[in-house]
């Protein structure tokens, strides 16, 4: 299955990742709690964020479609944090509305460019007034090879990354040298104007684009991923 996220993904690439305390710093940031309250963590994985930010002091609900990654992520759950399975793709099932939205790592982008923007429509439906959506998505303009084989040991393991660029849309295959998994990753890239424009077209503002969750580093060709703030505008529908 395309974009499921194994236990083998999780164990080499997001327990080594080392950017965890820059990213909520930047949440923090973008989030003043008040009036930023209570967020949903979009594709939540297994709660790196969501635990952290929680234990800062926001109400949080996390979601995922991954019910192995979820349990994990309760384990370390403080009391503040509500756990649910669901499909990003039917967001508008979860009940309640929320201050913020957060969607990191990658983490936007899985499926065809028209359900993309119903996505879009519902995390803008899913906000309250004024509400704010913070996106972190890879940079199109960054990626100029049609293909190419990387080599990745996160914690030692020899992961070997396939990754194909076709039109817009990257996808990615992994082999993992201890036993041979394999899992493949797809993704609908951006560029910085095609993004802002595609919020906007469902009633989510640009307030920052930026790269490395750092406000004043500029997004550019040589960054490879780039971050949004968006705020719902008063002409969006509730």
């Amino acid at each position: 299955m395309i974009n499921a996220y194994s236990t083998h993904w999780f164990e080499q690439f997001l327990e080594t990742r080392p950017y965890t305390a820059q990213e909520l710093a930047f949440v923090c940031r973008c989030l003043p709690n008040p009036p930023y309250t209570h967020i949903l963590d979009l594709c939540c994985g297994q709660g790196r964020h969501t635990n952290a930010l929680a234990a800062a002091g926001y109400t949080m609900t996390g979601i995922d479609i991954n019910l192995l990654a979820l349990a994990k992520a309760q384990t370390d759950a403080p009391t503040n944090v509500t756990y649910r399975q669901q499909d990003m793709r039917h967001l508008a099932q979860l009940p309640g509305d929320f201050d913020a939205i957060i969607c990191l790592w990658q983490s936007f982008g899985y499926f065809d460019a028209q359900t993309n923007a119903q996505i879009l429509q519902q995390i803008s439906d899913k906000l309250r007034r004024n509400g704010r959506f913070i996106l972190d998505i890879y940079n199109r303009e960054h990626f100029s090879w049609q293909t190419r084989t990387r080599m990745a040991q996160p914690k030692g393991v020899p992961v070997t990354i396939c990754e194909t660029l076709a039109d817009n849309r990257l996808t990615a295959h992994l082999t993992y040298g201890t036993d041979g998994h394999e899992e493949t990753f797809s993704w609908q890239l951006y560029t910085a104007p095609q993004i802002i424009t595609a919020a906007a077209q469902v009633g989510l503002d640009c307030q920052l684009a930026c790269a490395f969750f750092d406000e004043e580093t500029a997004v550019s060709p040589q960054t490879s991923s780039m971050q949004f703030l968006f705020q719902k505008n008063e002409t969006a529908k509730r």
